[in-house]
């Protein structure tokens, strides 16, 4: 039977249980590296990067904007931010178009009238 990890990723992924299964084994060895820790001895912070790693390994990215990952993670903002970037990560484009003087347009209508 399959952890409830590969469960869960199998679901998050669509992926089908052999694929997820690989990439399952691959997660662990880098948590295990990542961790200094052997899987005997992994608990939840191990078991939910190695999720995480698989997730990124299929491209899949987005739990990155979950706020329970930040706080599960035990780094600090600063750790978890460049953690973000040098996974090369972004949100929408870089460098987005604000129109800030929506206000400024609308008194110099009033005043040409």
């Amino acid at each position: 039977m399959a952890s409830p990890y590969v469960t869960k990723l199998i679901k998050d992924t669509g992926k089908s249980a052999s694929e997820v299964e690989k990439y399952w084994n691959q997660a662990k060895k880098i948590a295990s590296e990542t961790f200094g820790k052997s899987e005997n001895d992994f608990g939840k912070a191990e078991y939910e990067f190695a999720y995480g790693t698989v997730m990124n390994m299929f491209g899949k990215k987005e739990s990155i904007l979950n706020p329970e990952v930040f706080l599960s993670s035990e780094k600090s903002a600063k750790e978890f931010i460049e953690e973000v970037i040098s996974a090369d990560f972004n949100i929408g484009d870089e460098n987005p178009v604000i129109n800030n003087h929506k206000d400024d347009e609308e008194e110099t209508k009033n005043e040409d009238k």
